[in-house]
């Protein structure tokens, strides 16, 4: 993870913190509610509207797609064998 995701999720969390209080165990990252979360029990209808959300506020660019090519350079780079990355990224062969 580099510094400019670490400080988009710091200020994420507190935000989330200010908006809903103490975080649950069972409560979602990217919680119900349109135009503004208003239920961390509930999920986001969709990824997309999370990811769409999340990155605007970071001030990000990219696809989501994208971060699943960067996983798999940054495991390779790591030296994690090609069985470990497939699993993790679902990969058949």
């Amino acid at each position: 993870m580099n510094s400019t995701v670490l400080a988009a999720l710091i200020e994420y969390s507190k935000w989330y913190t200010e908006r809903f209080g103490t975080i649950q165990p069972g409560w979602y990252v990217f919680p119900f509610g349109k135009p503004r979360p208003q239920d961390p029990t509930r999920p986001q209808v969709t990824m997309k509207t999370a990811w769409y959300n999340t990155r605007d506020k970071a001030g990000v660019k990219g696809r989501f797609h994208d971060t699943r090519h960067t996983a798999v350079t940054n495991l390779s780079e790591a030296g994690a064998s090609h069985e470990t990355i497939k699993s993790i990224v679902g990969h058949a062969d």
